[in-house]
């Protein structure tokens, strides 16, 4: 036991050095020296846990699993097991909690992940104060109303106006790295935006090489709330020049517009003709386009090519099987003679107007991806803010089609493997 405090003090000692250029990694080998192997700070030694029980005698034959290791930091009381949860006013349904558990446990971690339904954002105060709270997530209404409470927040947050990921800094540097796992006072809260990721992926998991992301490419955006905003940002970021905003109240999408106009991402124009087909004008100079679809009319703006991405960002609820929003579109809006990608961000009911839609479309090149595929997206990154420790992405992505597949004793067309269109 001394050997592995030692080899700390030496590592502590050497790492705070003004002469240091490089990390210094120092540890006991074999079933004694694991101590200073679980709690060293950089490329611990571990074994897979597929092969333990697999070494023949030895110092490999006494590495611990990366679970095993973690697991060993929280029954030694050196990190402190956490509470973490979705808030927000429709969170009862919620995949989040088997998601982010199922990465927990796998990780060999305590924490427990919770759902917390209000619909106003008086409780959150509870929360944030309370020491154990080691992160939330923010869903709708709040995603915009929680920056009140946010002291420090990524770039991307800020420029889409909407947080999804909370986590309090009780020490350590901007995003709470260095303490995630440890219990106390916050002395302020970081807010991030994880959504956009989460988007980003699957538009480019899911786009053909025919629809890959050209000079003309047009998309259209469904919804004007939180998740319409990190969608805009998402195909800003993708390369998109032409965006639609469509959403049932107008002023909402005119004030989602505006908002990106003013932060200098896009800049407004109308909707009858595409901006860089102006005589002289030069499509590489200035920002990208948005305009605003005021009606959900069966026409498409004259002149400009259909959307190839479409993101619907409806909020839907299952009332008795059916779903609460008719969130089909045109057909003229789906006219893109090479298909392209939908994503319905919504994964309740199963199968929304707008999913049955595309799936009938398939053989003209379409792609559906529901939320299931979008979730663990996302909260990978998430989890990886909550933790700072790599996310299980794989057995994220099952723990979402499982709890699913329990909820509503139905296998998802969308949850299985898409199948891209002929190229």
């Amino acid at each position: 036991m001394a050997d592995n405090f030692a080899v700390r003090h030496f590592v502590d000692h050497m790492n705070a050095s003004k002469e240091r250029k490089i990390t210094v990694i120092a540890y006991n080998t074999g079933q004694l020296g694991r101590m200073s192997q679980y709690c060293g700070t950089h490329m611990n030694p571990v074994a897979d846990s597929r092969l333990q029980g697999h070494f023949a005698p030895g110092s490999y034959a006494s590495l611990l699993t990366i679970r095993q290791s973690h697991g060993a930091l929280y029954t030694s009381c050196i990190l402190d097991a956490l509470y973490f949860g979705i808030y927000g006013n429709s969170v009862a349904q919620s995949l989040s909690p088997a998601m982010h558990n199922a990465a927990f446990d796998l990780s060999g971690m305590p924490h427990v992940y919770k759902t917390f339904q209000h619909s106003t954002l008086r409780e959150l105060e509870y929360l944030l104060s309370d020491p154990k709270m080691g992160g939330l997530s923010i869903t709708a209404p709040f995603k915009s109303q929680v920056l009140s409470f946010v002291n420090e927040i990524s770039h991307e947050a800020s420029m889409i106006g909407a947080v999804n990921t909370l986590v309090p800094l009780r020490s350590g540097g901007s995003t709470g790295v260095s303490d995630s796992s440890h219990a106390g006072a916050a002395r302020s809260f970081y807010g991030d935006n994880t959504d956009w990721i989460g988007i980003t992926n699957c538009v480019t998991n899911n786009l053909s090489p025919i629809n890959a992301i050209r000079r003309t490419t047009t998309a259209l955006v469904v919804g004007a709330g939180g998740m319409a905003r990190a969608a805009t940002y998402a195909l800003v970021r993708l390369g998109v020049r032409q965006i639609f905003i469509h959403n049932r109240t107008l002023e909402r999408a005119e004030a989602l517009a505006k908002h990106f106009a003013e932060r200098g991402l896009l800049r407004i124009t109308e909707p009858t003709k595409r901006p860089f087909c102006e005589p002289g004008a030069d499509h590489q100079a200035g920002a990208p386009s948005i305009s605003v679809l005021p009606e959900k009319t069966n026409c498409w703006p004259e002149g400009v090519d259909p959307p190839t991405i479409v993101i619907s960002c409806i909020t839907t609820r299952d009332v008795v099987g059916q779903c609460s929003v008719d969130t089909s579109l045109p057909p003229l809006w789906l006219a893109s003679p090479t298909g392209g990608v939908v994503l319905e961000l919504s994964y309740t009911p199963p199968e929304t107007p707008l999913l049955k839609q595309m799936r009938n479309s398939a053989d003209q090149g379409w792609v559906a991806v529901d939320g299931l595929q979008v979730l663990p997206e996302q909260g990978k990154t998430q989890f990886e803010l909550f933790t700072s420790r790599r996310a299980p992405i794989k057995l994220m992505r099952e723990a979402v089609f499982g709890a699913y597949k329990r909820r509503f004793h139905t296998t998802p067309e969308a949850a299985q493997p898409a199948q891209a269109p002929p190229t």
